[in-house]
């Protein structure tokens, strides 16, 4: 095809696409995103280790700052090691990459997932550790399998579901029922303990297809089988509680997706999620004692988590410097612990804006304004959507000849007073568009809005590199390996 479009044209060859085209595209690339970071003030990564195919253990590291209104991520390596990952091995390969693209003094927390080594390296690193948000709840919901109850209840259907993936004939009857009952033709679903809410998934799935599974089962062609399989019927009292277990835990799974799947999966999130699953895990005098035993498993794990007072006080000012969950928390102290940090904030950035001046003019005459975001629903939108309020804006009068201290008094006190925005809505962009009202603030919210609910950003990236080093390309080299995804993810 190539060659009938443009006879004279010669595709470059494997060797010089490899060793030469790759190399200098990276190169660029690299320069690029280096130049970019120069730029901001505050930002956040996210780090986790993962083995390719060929057994080479590879660390990734993940940044997150805010430019502009907008969030952004930025993949800046995959490294392949071959230390042992002690704590202080990984310390050192982390804080050789932030060094390498310029940003370690611009940290301000990493978030990674609570392996023991993860822990030293950061303490190693003198840097804020955040607990992965969505690991925490996987490990709560977890605790489930360990209630006898559920155990038993959970096995009669895992039986039913493993034995029809198993049968071809089991398959096509069941697509057969599907088609007769006018239902979605899915595959039912098997649970698998390390994979985050799988058990939900499997038993909302033998709820969406029960019908089918019932009817299937009643199928000449299977009944036999079944029975001699000696596999336990599901009766009445396991479907209400497959709708019991469903309507409980479906709560925690819109939870995970709010700090995985959404696109501003930011700390301030953590605080207010936790409220909305204490009272969702409230033991009530109506319940049975199948839905009792689960609440409090599974609040019993969560109710032990953050509970480390410097972590705490962060995500309690990162809970208030988001301006939709600003109303969630009420307790004065907060607010002058905020204030402290804006006051900091400001005497750090005094000088660096001083020296700045001069481009920040030119900026700002040639500044474009950034268009609004469309309004979609989304798993946050969802967990709280009764409380969403529309946002009233306050415009600040002139603040010319106020000390930094009286500057920061002001504006906390319009902040407080303005409405909370919509949980569909993003808070980066509403501080972009409050930046000249609430200078004070908004560049303090930049080291908030940088700090990850979770550590899923640097976990995509294994996907990726999956896809990278595949059982075909299993001899790439790890450096040319690094370049392809870093390529893959920032371009």
């Amino acid at each position: 095809m190539t060659k009938c479009l443009n006879p004279k044209y010669h595709p470059p060859s494997r060797d010089s696409l490899a060793n030469q085209l790759i190399p200098a595209w990276y190169d660029i690339e690299k320069q690029n995103v280096i130049e970019a970071l120069k730029k901001i003030n505050s930002a956040a990564i996210t780090s986790d280790g993962w083995t390719s195919i060929t057994q080479d253990h590879y660390l990734t590291v993940t940044l997150h700052f805010v430019s502009e209104g907008k969030m952004k991520q930025t993949v800046l390596k995959s490294k392949a090691v071959y230390d042992v990952q002690t704590g202080p091995n990984v310390a050192q390969e982390i804080e050789t990459i932030l060094e390498e693209f310029g940003v370690r003094e611009k940290i301000v927390a990493v978030t990674v997932d609570n392996a023991a080594n993860m822990n030293v390296a950061v303490s190693r690193l003198q840097l804020k550790k955040m607990g992965c948000f969505a690991h925490t709840l996987n490990i709560a919901a977890q605790k489930i399998y360990s209630i006898d109850s559920v155990s038993r209840w959970c096995a009669r259907i895992r039986s039913v579901i493993v034995w029809l993936k198993r049968s071809s004939m089991a398959k096509t009857v069941l697509l057969e029922k599907q088609h007769l009952l006018n239902l979605p033709q899915h595959t039912v679903i098997l649970d698998v303990r390390t994979r985050w809410n799988s058990l939900y998934l499997m038993i909302d799935r033998f709820l969406e297809q029960y019908p089918a599974i019932q009817a299937a089962s009643m199928d000449p062609r299977l009944r036999g089988p079944m029975e001699r399989d000696r596999l336990e019927r599901i009766t009445d009292e396991d479907l209400k509680k497959a709708e019991e277990f469903t309507k409980l835990m479906s709560v925690m799974y819109t939870s995970t997706l709010c700090v995985s799947s959404d696109s501003t999966p930011t700390c301030g999130q953590v605080l207010p999620i936790l409220q909305k699953l204490e009272e969702h895990f409230q033991v009530q005098e109506n319940d049975t004692l199948f839905v009792a035993g689960i609440k409090k498993k599974v609040w019993e794990d969560l109710s032990k988590r953050y509970q480390n007072e410097d972590i705490r006080h962060f995500l309690e000012e990162a809970t208030l410097m988001d301006p939709r969950f600003k109303n969630k928390l009420l307790a004065d102290n907060i607010w002058e612990r905020v204030r402290m940090a804006a006051l900091i904030a400001q005497n750090k950035v005094s000088e660096e804006q001083e020296r700045e001046k001069g481009q920040e003019q030119e900026q700002d005459n040639t500044s474009k304004e950034v268009p609004c975001k469309k309004v979609k629903t989304c798993p946050l939108a969802v967990l709280f959507e009764k409380e969403d309020k529309a946002l009233q804006g306050i415009v600040l009068p002139n603040a010319t000849g106020l000390s930094v201290g009286e500057r920061v008094d002001r504006e906390l006190i319009f902040y407080k007073d303005m409405s909370s925005i919509p949980t569909y809505e993003d808070p980066a962009l509403w501080w972009w568009e409050k930046r000249e009202a609430l200078p004070i603030l908004f560049h303090l919210s930049e080291s908030y809005m940088s700090v990850q609910a979770s550590s899923t950003p640097s976990e995509r990236v294994f996907s990726t590199a999956g896809d990278t080093i595949s059982q075909e390309r299993s001899r790439i080299l790890p450096e040319k390996a690094d370049m392809l995804i870093f390529l893959q993810k920032n371009c």
